[in-house]
């Protein structure tokens, strides 16, 4: 559970890498992409660990054209060192940026130190022997490498640190950042010249273990079967969600600063609505914690 008593830095990481390849609707209907990270594996004698990034697709055949990958990560536990172990004919465009915050910016997603932002490029460089994603498994494309700064956080009673993909639950948002576009995935166009087409992004909350008792890995992404409503709101907010197997969730809103402006706690079944009229216009973080799984939502309030 977070700290209530957050000091976020109103300074966020003001940076996005801009990529959009040419191509059209080639698809009826959007295919659905999701992504996720799997298979932690942590050498202790070397202090290093690995990730793997893997995909699912709802329609049969489809094969990624490339992906923008933006995470973030607590800078006090982990460094990150590259993408690697690309399969097929996958491979970055180039190193991938990462950005530090200020000693606050982690302090929302429950980080000790600040905020790290990954920002790199996936593409695929060509459709020789391609790889189709499976509609039922996960299919590895490559993995995430990092340096451990913290070790203790690596014993089999201690979490991992977090990693979280920068992706909202509606991908029609794009990240969590101001003016983020988040995490963007595209399907080779099966028209016959090698193009991009889009999809619908979704990241997979996952809690993992590693083999024979391993690292216990928390990875705190946003998939959620729910709607927030309106967003914008002049006030009044709104969460739906389907209450199967959930039986309570706790709902905290935070502003820039990273001070709580609401918290309250919500019984399967009830009607949950609030109203953020009595605070300034702006953006604002809403966390939902429901057990041990904690989702992010940027909540805009524009009381006009």
């Amino acid at each position: 559970m977070l700290n209530k008593n957050f000091r976020f830095s109103s300074v966020f990481l003001a940076f996005f890498l801009m990529w959009m390849l040419p191509g059209f609707q080639a698809f009826s209907k959007l295919p659905v992409v999701k992504v996720r990270f799997a298979n932690p594996i942590y050498d202790k004698a070397t202090l290093s660990y690995l990730v793997d990034v893997e995909f699912q697709s709802d329609q049969p055949g489809l094969e990624v054209f490339g992906m923008n990958v933006r995470f973030m990560y607590d800078n006090a536990a982990l460094k990150f060192a590259s993408l690697k172990n690309f399969q097929g004919n996958y491979q970055t465009m180039s190193n991938p940026m990462v950005r530090t915050g200020s000693a606050a910016s982690g302090s929302v997603f429950g980080f000790k130190g600040s905020m790290d932002f990954v920002n790199g490029v996936v593409q695929l460089k060509s459709q020789t022997n391609p790889i189709r994603l499976t509609t039922t498994g996960w299919t590895k494309l490559f993995s995430a490498s990092f340096i451990v700064v913290d070790p203790a956080n690596f014993t089999v009673d201690n979490c991992c640190p977090s990693l979280i993909w920068d992706l909202e639950n509606d991908p029609a948002n794009g990240g969590f950042m101001p003016g983020d576009d988040g995490v963007v995935i595209t399907a080779v166009d099966p028209s016959p010249k090698m193009d991009s087409s889009p999809v619908d992004e979704v990241a997979v909350n996952l809690t993992l273990k590693g083999e024979s008792g391993g690292p216990h890995v928390l990875f705190v992404t946003d998939e959620f079967d729910m709607k927030i409503w309106p967003n914008p709101t002049p006030g009044p907010v709104n969460i739906v969600l389907d209450w199967k197997g959930i039986k309570a969730m706790e709902v905290v809103v935070y502003n820039v600063l990273g001070a709580g402006v609401f918290r309250k706690d919500y019984l399967a079944g009830d009607r949950i609505k609030f109203d953020m009229s009595q605070n300034a216009s702006g953006q604002y973080m809403m966390e939902m914690n429901v057990g041990e799984a904690r989702f992010i939502h940027k909540l805009v309030l524009d009381r006009k």
